[in-house]
């Protein structure tokens, strides 16, 4: 017998699978089954942003917290993740049946990730000098990415206006970059049906739209209907509310704007 062998291992093993919860062990199977391209990292800060990227705890964590706020993924999801995303956007997830597809955009992300690094590194210079340095907005927490666009994957190709689509995702990401913008900018937040002129107004707003839905409880109501039972959107809101759309409209505005205000109340006190 081998030096160290304990035959009771394989048990122990077999039982602490047994013994883990199902959305735990639902989490792991799903990693297991993403398909990660080999990144091409031309810099230190490509090979970071790719660790974090890929990294399992992330993912696992991530799933975990979807199926807990907006319900469950299909069974055998199969995810395939590469990094050669182009243009503007940090990220893009999309799915269709039991399939998705997740893309990042490396070099993007590097710069980012670099800009950070040089910002914390002044930030720390100015402690050294008894000064204090603070973010009026936070950068974007590379990890929550993955929250994000897998939100998207489990969209599966849902119909909806921009708000709705990444507000549901920014709930699952909570993520608090955009919407501390969106306050820091001192934006009045509008009715939802009213044209949102930038784009980081539709990730705010529509975060602080789900943030209500959470508070009140219905937001995996609305996840349900929409996304697995494809009804649409507005519908799937009156009744995951049971409030009509015009007195759902000015509920939501009145409580999204309390909420905005802290933030604007909680930055100024920070300065």
């Amino acid at each position: 017998m081998a030096a160290g062998y304990n035959p009771f291992m394989p048990a122990l093993a077999l039982a602490a699978l047994l013994l883990l919860p199902d959305g735990e062990q639902r989490a792991r199977d799903f990693f297991e089954r993403i398909q990660f391209e080999t990144p091409s990292t031309d810099s230190e800060e490509a090979r970071k942003v790719a660790d974090t990227l890929m990294k399992r705890e992330t993912w696992i964590a991530a799933y975990r917290a979807l199926e807990q706020r907006l319900g469950p993924m299909p069974d055998g999801l199969a995810v395939k993740v590469d990094f050669a995303l182009e243009g503007e956007e940090a990220g893009f997830g999309s799915g269709n049946g039991g399939e998705g597809r997740v893309r990042f955009n490396l070099r993007l992300l590097a710069e980012h990730r670099k800009r950070i690094e040089e910002t914390e590194a002044r930030r720390r210079e100015a402690e050294g000098r008894g000064q204090h340095m603070v973010y009026r907005v936070p950068p974007m927490r590379m990890d929550r990415l993955v929250y994000h666009e897998l939100t998207h994957v489990f969209q599966r190709g849902c119909e909806g206006p921009g708000w709705f689509l990444e507000g549901m995702a920014q709930l699952v990401s909570e993520d608090p970059s955009n919407l501390a913008a969106f306050a820091n900018e001192n934006k009045k937040v509008q009715d939802v049906d009213e044209h949102l002129p930038a784009r980081n107004d539709t990730y705010a707003r529509g975060h602080v739209f789900w943030k209500w839905l959470d508070s009140n409880g219905a937001a995996k109501k609305a996840a349900e209907l929409t996304i697995l039972q494809g009804r649409p959107w507005k519908e799937a809101l009156e009744e995951a509310t049971g409030l009509p759309w015009g007195i759902l409209k000015e509920v939501e505005c009145e409580w999204s704007e309390r909420e905005v205000q802290k933030l604007r109340v909680k930055e100024a006190a920070g300065r």
